[in-house]
């Protein structure tokens, strides 16, 4: 695929004649275990892994993956890939990393004082900053939200203290809620949310969420932590998220031995 004053690439396209996808279901298509329920009784086999690592290697090689389907007419699959590679961006994408892993170190040693404190604190039974807390989980797919469920109350969260949502609107409208005028305290210790949602992502909840609490004076140490989840492995996914408010970026599926160190630096009780 050759474009006069463009870097040349690679088009691959794979066309079906089968059921056609709604528009609606082709946002989730690219998501990691994004699996149409109209189809599954078609496609038993298919975990919804697929595309959505396909979509990884192209982003990875400069290119994007694209679909175009209607109803009953089937549908056409493009990668596209660029062949040559911009020295120029390579050495932005090389400081960029340098910055995020120089930012991450200084998170990380941050996070290893506040665990050591709040490990002591709940092996002598001190009161922790995290108890009786709510821990509010945020993802468009229900799937994730229960795994995550799972992973928390195995650890000790009673489950009705975990809340989840399925998007970005009904989250900050719990956060609002949960905001004590007369002490200017939050219910919420912690926020977990995916990045990749439809109509608001986790971008925009996470500054929608500093925003928040900023206009109610609500000191940075009660603002709830907020720990961002991802399918994407690139830098700059990591450092855009951090730069919106996050305080961590974990790619999925997030392990249980990461949340339990998430809740015990913000001094969220634990299963020891």
């Amino acid at each position: 695929m050759l474009t006069k004053g463009a870097r040349p690439k690679i088009l691959l396209s794979l066309l079906d004649s089968g059921l056609g996808i709604k528009v609606i279901d082709q946002m989730k298509l690219f998501k990691l275990f994004g699996r149409l329920k109209s189809n599954q009784k078609v496609n038993t086999k298919g975990v919804g892994l697929g595309l959505s690592i396909t979509k990884m290697i192209s982003e990875e090689f400069g290119g994007s993956v694209t679909v175009h389907s209607k109803r009953g007419r089937g549908s056409t699959f493009q990668a596209c890939i660029s062949l040559i590679t911009d020295a120029t961006n390579l050495v932005k994408k090389s400081k960029e990393e340098e910055e995020l892993a120089v930012k991450l170190t200084e998170i990380r040693e941050a996070q290893a004082v506040a665990v050591k404190r709040h490990f002591q604190m709940a092996r002598e039974g001190l009161p922790l900053p995290g108890r009786d807390k709510k821990i509010l989980v945020v993802d468009d797919e229900a799937y994730n939200t229960e795994v995550l469920e799972v992973i928390l109350t195995s650890l000790g969260v009673p489950k009705g203290r975990v809340v989840c949502c399925l998007s970005g609107k009904e989250a900050l409208a719990e956060l609002e809620g949960s905001i004590q005028a007369e002490d200017g305290s939050s219910g919420f210790a912690m926020v977990f949310t995916d990045l990749s949602m439809p109509m608001m992502d986790g971008y925009r909840l996470a500054s929608k969420i500093r925003r928040l609490y900023g206009k109610a004076m609500v000191k940075k140490e009660d603002q709830p932590t907020i720990i961002a989840l991802t399918g994407h492995t690139e830098s700059e996914y990591f450092t855009h998220a951090l730069a919106k408010g996050v305080n961590q970026v974990f790619s999925k599926p997030v392990q249980r031995d990461i949340v339990k160190t998430c809740l015990l630096e913000r001094g969220v009780p634990v299963n020891l």
